[in-house]
């Protein structure tokens, strides 16, 4: 699930006005660079991924962090109940779904660490991992 694209600009203004920053525009970057391709592939849908281009970084908007607001932005949106957007906030900074390949260094707790592991096979990464992927035109 998604917000409309009114939505999301709400959510980044709002998440703006918490932790103003270069995120902010980034974001924006992201999201018309993520319609113009989609826009080209007839598989994909251009609205849905400026929407999700829009709130891939959203976990900023807790201020000023490095790797931790994959957690805060997949936290937040399911709170909100956009599980797809979610998705993409968590994942946006992995090649693949494995937390080793995360191109960073974990800033936050070890106990939200934690939250990603997969011993359980319960943590988000682990779920979306054991996942089949989508197919193009539902990314």
């Amino acid at each position: 699930m998604l917000p409309d694209r009114a939505a999301a600009q709400i959510l980044l203004a709002e998440a703006e006005a918490v932790n103003p920053g270069a995120w902010v525009a980034h974001s924006v970057g992201v999201a018309r660079a993520a319609e113009l391709i989609a826009q080209k592939h007839l598989a994909l849908d251009p609205e849905r991924a400026y929407v999700l281009g829009l709130l891939h970084d959203i976990g900023r908007r807790g201020g000023p962090n490095r790797d931790r607001h994959i957690l805060d932005g997949y936290e937040y949106l399911t709170g909100l109940g956009y599980a797809d957007a979610a998705r993409i906030a968590l994942t946006h900074s992995f090649v693949i779904p494995e937390l080793s390949t995360l191109q960073g260094d974990w800033d936050g707790t070890l106990e939200e660490h934690a939250r990603l592991v997969c011993p359980s096979g319960n943590a988000p990464l682990c779920r979306l991992a054991h996942r089949r992927r989508p197919a193009a035109a539902t990314l």
